[in-house]
């Protein structure tokens, strides 16, 4: 909006232990504790008042995001990287000693030295000690990384688009399924065909019919396409006839994203998501962007 100056653009907020407050503001360079009963300052890390020690870290974080206190007592946060003198953006915990005011950096991980951050991104710390990183907007394709604490790349998203990824989160399960489109086959005076259920407004097979059965030829695979959610399609899973002699295909619905591959279709055109190996559940929405997983070893 015109005239109006985001001077502290806070984009995280995050209850701390003893019930006070974390903030982050990114043009502050700042995470800020704020007592919750009084609203008082209760310290100030990082930026021009900062009033901690750095140890193990000379270089400071800069246009900050996703301040969380973990279990161990430690902080992490998205270190940008983006300022006047900008350096590599990176995943950063710092112990805290709240008293004396240090600030010691236990662990960070850089994917590149050379790629700022200019807006977005998030650091998640999972059960098992690993960590994802998502990196926000970048000019480079990585999108997040998983890694060990070792800083070994376990799995990696990329974009051919420079997708924009606000946060990104792993997820043990998923809470709900997607409930894909039946299909089934039937012969009709020695024609194949496949049929999906008419309870849809439209449909867009693979071969470009948008009827709700198609004749189908044997050994070609085919998918249809349907309305699902707002304004969004989902697709059946692959099928096609082995042997057109005997009509023995049998439809198939989703039950999650268990499975050992995932096709996940934005719409009915070539913008996809497809992964042969994926170590973990992890569901993301975007627009119009073409996106490949690639399994780290």
């Amino acid at each position: 909006m015109t005239g109006i100056v985001a001077i502290e653009h806070v984009n995280a907020v995050e209850i701390d232990y003893d019930g006070n407050i974390l903030l982050s503001s990114r043009n502050l360079n700042e995470i800020t504790k704020i007592n919750r009963s009084d609203g008082s300052i209760m310290w100030r890390l990082g930026g021009k008042r900062n009033e901690f020690n750095f140890i193990n870290c000379p270089v400071p974080f800069y246009g900050q995001h996703d301040i969380r206190r973990q279990e161990n007592g430690h902080i992490t946060l998205f270190d940008n990287g983006y300022c006047a003198q900008p350096h590599g953006a990176r995943a950063m915990e710092f112990e805290l000693d709240e008293k004396n005011k240090t600030a010691s950096l236990v662990w960070n991980y850089i994917y590149d030295s050379s790629m700022v951050s200019t807006g977005q991104g998030n650091v998640q710390r999972l059960a098992n000690g690993n960590t994802l990183v998502n990196y926000g907007r970048v000019t480079d394709d990585i999108v997040f990384v998983v890694v060990d604490s070792n800083k070994h790349r376990l799995f990696e998203l990329f974009s051919s688009n420079h997708l924009d990824s606000y946060r990104s989160f792993y997820y043990p399960s998923l809470p709900w399924q997607f409930h894909r489109p039946r299909v089934v086959c039937f012969d009709s005076l020695g024609v194949k065909y496949l049929r999906t259920e008419k309870a849809y407004s439209s449909y867009e097979w693979s071969d470009s019919s948008t009827t709700t059965a198609i004749a189908a030829k044997k050994g070609v695979a085919y998918s249809v396409f349907v309305p699902y959610g707002e304004g969004g399609f989902i697709s059946s899973e692959k099928f096609s006839v082995a042997d057109t002699s005997a009509c023995t295909g049998r439809g198939k619905k989703s039950k999650g994203l268990k499975g050992s591959k995932l096709v996940y279709f934005y719409n009915p055109e070539n913008y996809y998501f497809e992964t042969d190996c994926l170590p973990f559940n992890f569901l993301m929405y975007c627009s119009g962007y073409h996106i490949r997983a690639k399994p780290c070893h």
